[in-house]
């Protein structure tokens, strides 16, 4: 088994966060090393996932298009404001306003990374 398939084992079963980090620094080496690095490696929808499942602790495997405020008791207003501030670090882009208030779950996320041209690999 390699890495990459053990690491999605590992972070699957996981609610740490520092597990996360650590295969996400793992296979980060790993596409270095092998020269296959590519800026869209990153820019999936594995890395936003990743971003829910970090800031709203649930695993990867449970974010949905449907997820929102409504299903997700760590979704508050709070980890709102947080999980727009780390998308916006995330994909080196910023939301306006009006945009960030039109988020009501997961799925409208992911359409307004896709109007703004952020490619995302389902």
């Amino acid at each position: 088994m390699g890495i990459s398939q053990n690491k999605k084992n590992v972070v699957a079963g996981s609610n740490h966060n520092i597990v996360k980090l650590v295969w996400f620094i793992v296979d980060f080496c790993e596409h270095f090393s092998t020269g296959a690095f590519y800026l869209h490696d990153f820019l999936d929808m594995d890395k936003l996932k990743v971003i829910f499942s970090n800031i709203l602790g649930v695993p990867v495997s449970a974010i949905t298009n449907e997820m929102s405020p409504k299903n997700t008791s760590s979704w508050d207003s709070l980890n709102a404001i947080v999980l727009i501030t780390e998308i916006e670090k995330g994909f080196s882009m910023i939301f306006s306003y009006d945009e960030a208030m039109s988020v009501k779950n997961f799925g409208e996320v992911v359409a307004l990374l896709k109007s703004k041209g952020i490619v995302l690999n389902d």
